[in-house]
C-alpha cells in the first residue's frame, strides 16, 4: 500500500464522526420536512401533489447540500493555514499534491455521503407511504441525488480554490461568502439595467421633443399569431403550431441550461487545476500575512463592491454610500492596517464615480427612490 493510500485511510477515518453527523443531518432534515410534505397530502389525488412534494424535499435538500459545500472546504483545508503545524505537513513523506488530494477527494465523500443517505432516508419515506396507497416514483430520489451531486460538487470545487487562495482562514470565509454574492448582484443589476434602458429611452426622446419641439409617432408591429388566421382545418394547425412552440421553448431552455452547465463544469476544473498548483505553492511565511494573490482581494473588493453599487442604484443614497464603507473596510482587512496604497483609492474612487454616474442616471429615468418620493 502507497502512502497515499495510507493517509487518506487515516484521514478518512480521523473525520468518520464529522462525516457521520452531517449525514444524519441532512437526512433528518430531509426525513422531517418529507414527511411533513407527504402527510399533507392526499394519496393518489394528482400527480401535482407528487411534484409538489419532489420540489420541497429537492429544495430543502439542495439548501443544505449547498451550506455543506461552503463549510467543508474550511473544514478541510483550515489546518494548512496555521504557520506552526504547515511545516510539519509538508516535511512528511507525501507531496504537496498528495496532500491536496487528500483533502479534496475527502470533502467529496461527506458530500456525497451525506446526499446519499438523506436520499436513501426519503425513498425509505415513499415506500412506506407506497404501502398505504400512495403512488410516489421511487426512481425519482435517485435522479435528484444525481443531479444535486453533481451540481454541489461543481461550487464545492469552485469554494475550495477561493479558500486556498487567502493566506488565513478568515480571509478564506470571507472570500467564501463574498464571492458567493457576486452572482446576485450581477442578476440584479441586469434587472434593473433592463427598466432603466427603458426609461432612458423614454428620457431622450422627452429632451429631444423639448429642444427640437417634434413630436415623433411610436407604432409597434403587430403580432399576429397563426391560430387566429381563417384558414382550413383551423384545428389540426393550431395544434401543429403549439406543439412547434413548445419545442422551440423547450430547446431554447434546454441550451440555455447546457451552455450554464458547461461554463460552470469549466470553471470547477480550472479551479480544481489552480487550487492544486496554489496549494503546492504556498510559503509557510506568508500564512497570517496579506492574502494578496490575484483571485482574492485584488480581484473581490472591487467586483462586489462595484455590482452591489450598481445593483443599489435605485435605492438611497446611503446604501451605495454605505457599501463604499465596506469596501474600504476590506482594503483595511486586505493591507492588515488603515495604511492603504494608491491602487486601492483608486479602486475606490471609482466606486465613487460609479456610485454618482448611476444614481444620476436614476435620478433623471426616475427609478430611484428619491425620484419617486419627489414626484
Amino acid at each position: 500500500m502507497s502512502a497515499f493510500q495510507r493517509y487518506i485511510r487515516f484521514h478518512l477515518k480521523s473525520i468518520l464522526v464529522r462525516e457521520v453527523v452531517m449525514a444524519l443531518l441532512m437526512a433528518m432534515i430531509a426525513f422531517t420536512w418529507g414527511a411533513a410534505k407527504i402527510g399533507r397530502s392526499q394519496f393518489g389525488r394528482s400527480a401535482n401533489i407528487e411534484n409538489d412534494i419532489y420540489y420541497g424535499i429537492i429544495t430543502v435538500v439542495a439548501f443544505v447540500a449547498v451550506i455543506y459545500a461552503f463549510i467543508i472546504p474550511v473544514l478541510e483545508f483550515a489546518p494548512y493555514k496555521n504557520r506552526r503545524n504547515i511545516d510539519l505537513w509538508f516535511s512528511s513523506p507525501l507531496s504537496r499534491n498528495d496532500i491536496f488530494r487528500v483533502g479534496y477527494i475527502s470533502g467529496l465523500i461527506q458530500l456525497a455521503a451525506s446526499l446519499l443517505i438523506s436520499m436513501m432516508t426519503v425513498s425509505a419515506k415513499m415506500i412506506v407511504f407506497n404501502t398505504q396507497g400512495a403512488d410516489f416514483n421511487l426512481a425519482m430520489p435517485s435522479v435528484y441525488f444525481g443531479v444535486l451531486l453533481l451540481s454541489t460538487a461543481v461550487v464545492y470545487t469552485i469554494n475550495c480554490f477561493l479558500f486556498i487562495c487567502a493566506n488565513s482562514v478568515v480571509d478564506g470565509v470571507i472570500y467564501l461568502i463574498f464571492f458567493s454574492l457576486i452572482p446576485g448582484n450581477i442578476a440584479k443589476f441586469i434587472m434593473l439595467f433592463r427598466e432603466k434602458t427603458t426609461n432612458i429611452r423614454e428620457l431622450v426622446n422627452n429632451i429631444n421633443e423639448m429642444l427640437t419641439r417634434k413630436y415623433y409617432a411610436h407604432y409597434e408591429l403587430p403580432v399576429v399569431f397563426t391560430a387566429k388566421l381563417d384558414i382550413a382545418n383551423i384545428d389540426a394547425d393550431k395544434r401543429y403550431n403549439e406543439v412547434l412552440n413548445y419545442l422551440d421553448s423547450w430547446l431554447g431552455e434546454t441550451y440555455v441550461i447546457v451552455i450554464w452547465s458547461v461554463i460552470w463544469v469549466l470553471a470547477a476544473a480550472a479551479s480544481l487545476y489552480f487550487a492544486s498548483r496554489v496549494f503546492s505553492r504556498m510559503k509557510s511565511e506568508k500564512l497570517g500575512g496579506p492574502s494578496d494573490l490575484l483571485f482574492g482581494y485584488t480581484i473581490l473588493i472591487p467586483a462586489w463592491g462595484y455590482s452591489k453599487i450598481l445593483s443599489q442604484s435605485t435605492s438611497i443614497l446611503v446604501s451605495p454610500m454605505f457599501t463604499l464603507v465596506v469596501m474600504f473596510i476590506g482594503y483595511v482587512i486586505y493591507r492588515k492596517g488603515v495604511k492603504l496604497k494608491g491602487i486601492d483609492w483608486l479602486m475606490l474612487g471609482i466606486g465613487a464615480v460609479i456610485l454618482i454616474v448611476s444614481q444620476v442616471i436614476s435620478f433623471a429615468t426616475e427609478t430611484n427612490t428619491l425620484s419617486q418620493f419627489l414626484r
